[in-house]
């Protein structure tokens, strides 16, 4: 479901599950954080690059699991020893070298979310990008609520998160979400490209230049744990229960 391999200086991660748009089954985040963190460690690797097969980036986590955690699940879901989303969010955060992605179609949730985290993103023109949470009865995740405030600033944050209305690529350009865009079908190819130049920079002043860039981010940590403590207790709720389940049912039941 996560592949990776490295390609001269340059480390690869697919998300490979197109079938279900590459929605995160629940072992997925722990593959994703494990291979973040090989990748990061490996010293033949200078930069880190994020592609997905199929017609979307990432649709997220998938339904399925958020509607079968159990209550023990769910009260884990903040600790990074015991909990997959948890390990992969702190694997973005902590993260040493710089890392890249390529987004094709949409990129919902997580799949979001998790691109606050990275350092450059081309995205095809028609692609779009969703931060569903309050419509399902969540909150954001993965810094998101800190990320974009900063980034951003609060009102456009605010409209953003509350409003929950998909964000066209053009859009998420003119805000910086996304660093290019390119033709439909290409962003894979453009990034390695990108890649490829980066790779060729010295690799401690990328590393060192990073860490300079991010800073020692102690808020963004208390963030992330008030952020998964707010999910969980949102995930217990009979109306959040019932708008994921939705999700589910056919366009036509809706």
């Amino acid at each position: 479901m996560i592949r990776s391999e490295v390609i001269g200086s340059i480390g690869h991660v697919v998300f490979d599950r197109a079938s279900s748009k590459n929605a995160f089954a629940y072992d997925m985040y722990g593959q994703f954080a494990q291979v973040l963190k090989d990748l990061d460690q490996n010293e033949e690797v200078v930069v880190i690059v994020v592609t997905a097969e199929g017609k979307d980036f990432c649709a997220g986590n998938d339904i399925e699991v958020f509607l079968s955690a159990d209550k023990g699940a769910l009260d884990m879901l903040a600790d990074p020893e015991h909990s997959p989303p948890a390990r992969a969010v702190r694997a973005l955060c902590t993260l040493r070298k710089p890392l890249l992605g390529a987004v094709e179609g949409r990129a919902i949730g997580f799949g979001a979310t998790l691109l606050l985290h990275f350092d450059y993103v081309v995205m095809a023109e028609d692609g779009v990008l969703l931060y569903p949470f309050v419509d399902l009865g969540l909150v954001p995740e993965a810094g998101s609520s800190l990320l974009l405030a900063r980034q951003l600033g609060q009102r456009k944050a605010a409209e953003l998160l509350l409003a929950s209305d998909p964000i066209p690529a053009p859009t998420a350009f003119e805000l910086g979400l996304v660093s290019q865009l390119v033709a439909p079908g290409s962003a894979a190819a453009k990034i390695m490209k990108v890649a490829e130049r980066w790779s060729k920079r010295p690799a401690r002043a990328l590393v060192d230049t990073k860490a300079l860039i991010r800073g020692g981010d102690e808020e963004l940590q208390r963030q992330i744990a008030e952020e998964f403590r707010l999910m969980a207790a949102s995930l217990k709720e009979p109306d959040t229960q019932a708008r994921l389940a939705a999700l589910l049912q056919p366009a036509g039941n809706r």
